[in-house]
Order: structure tokens, then sequence, then C-alpha cells
């Protein structure tokens, strides 16, 4: 049975649509401004299988979500800013005189809202962002002295390494991680750099998936 309501005004629909179409039911509330739709909350069930409420971005609730609860609790945000991205290939040469060098992450695993681009995210909205960076450094040098790795947001840094090396025992690799959380203003940046000083240019940062020894994450906590 299909059931039609609706609550007209001048500028604005309401339009409430139960209906069931096959092999799926969708329940929704859809809201209109001047004719054109902007978003439909409702309920999804997919039986046997299980069933979720929605907040959709238009007509397609089952595929076009950007809010989701599962009927176990699990919240699922479709579109929330979020990404992971990997080093895949081995960088040469980049540092050990004292050159910061900004690290690449030409790997995607997953962008949700497109918001990052091989070094930099760029935050869409104003919020506090968790962010996580590795670096797997070799080709060090008795010779070399200091490392300093770091997240470099617009507004501060996190320094994961501001560490002297001893002269003579710290040569071969190394491996580095910063983590923590970030308040952003919209259109903000963060970046992960990496220098290594004291000796020639011969540190290389090293890269491989799926092991993810060089990464960058983030996501949009609040």
């Amino acid at each position: 049975m299909t059931t039609n309501n609706s609550i007209n005004r001048r500028t604005q629909d309401l339009t409430i649509d139960g209906r069931t179409p096959v092999p799926n039911n969708t329940i929704w509330i859809q809201h209109d401004i001047n004719g054109t739709h902007y978003f439909r909350v409702g309920m999804h069930e997919n039986l046997p299988w299980s069933s979720y409420f929605a907040i959709g971005l238009d007509d397609n609730i089952p595929l076009n979500y950007a809010f989701k609860i599962t009927d176990a609790g699990e919240c699922i945000m479709h579109y929330q800013p979020s990404f992971s991205a990997c080093n895949n290939i081995q960088n040469n040469n980049v540092t050990g005189d004292g050159t910061v060098f900004t690290v690449a992450f030409p790997d995607d695993i997953w962008d949700l809202a497109n918001n990052f681009s091989t070094t930099t995210f760029t935050a869409p909205v104003a919020g506090h962002y968790l962010f996580c960076a590795t670096v797997y450094i070799v080709d060090i040098t008795t010779s070399h002295t200091d490392i300093v790795f770091k997240i470099v947001a617009t507004s501060r840094e996190l320094i994961g390494g501001g560490y002297a090396l001893t002269a003579g025992t710290q040569a071969g690799y190394q491996g580095w991680v910063v983590s923590g959380y970030i308040d952003m203003d919209a259109y903000d940046t963060a970046y992960v750099t990496i220098q290594v000083s004291g000796s020639t240019k011969t540190v290389d940062v090293y890269g491989g998936s799926p092991h993810l020894n060089t990464s960058f994450s983030g996501t949009l906590i609040c």
C-alpha cells in the first residue's frame, strides 16, 4: 500500500512518503524548499538482513546517506571529513643536511570528503581534528645528529621527534609516530615534515604498501 501525504506552505514543502519498493522498504520525511530536494530523514528496511535510520542528501536514502544508525546501534557518517594515505614509494636523499622535507602520501586508502591531496589536508569546516602520522627513515649515518618530525598545521604543530642522536650509535633506520588533536578553522591545512641534520643529504623516507611504514591520517572529531 502506498500513502503520500503533503503539508504545503507558500515557500516550503514537507512530504511524508511511505511506500514499499522491491526488494527494500523505505519510509522517509522529505524536506523541500521551493520544489528542490534538500534531504530526507527516514528508515530503510533491508529484510531479512538489517534495517537502519538515515539522513540522506537526495532522493536515495539507501545509497546516498550522510548519517546512518544501524539496528545494532552503530553510527556511520559517510561524508565526515576523514582520510588515510600512505607513501608507497621510497623518497631518496631528501634530508640529512638540515633540509625540511614535506612528506608525500600519494596512495589514498580513503578520503571520504575529498579533503586530502598528496601532502596536505585542508579542513572543510571549523572543528577539532585528530591526526596521526608515521614515518620510516633509512640511511642515517653515524654523523647525523638531530631528527625533527612534525605535523604542521595552520594553528599549531605536533612534534613527534626533536631528538638529538648520540654520535656513532644511531646509524641505519628509525621509525617515528606523532598524533594528537588540532583545532582548525575552515580552509586551515595540515601536513607532515621530517628534518635530519648534522651531515650530508643521504637520508631516505621509506615507503611501502600495504604495511603503511609511512602514513598520514586524520578525522573530524567534533
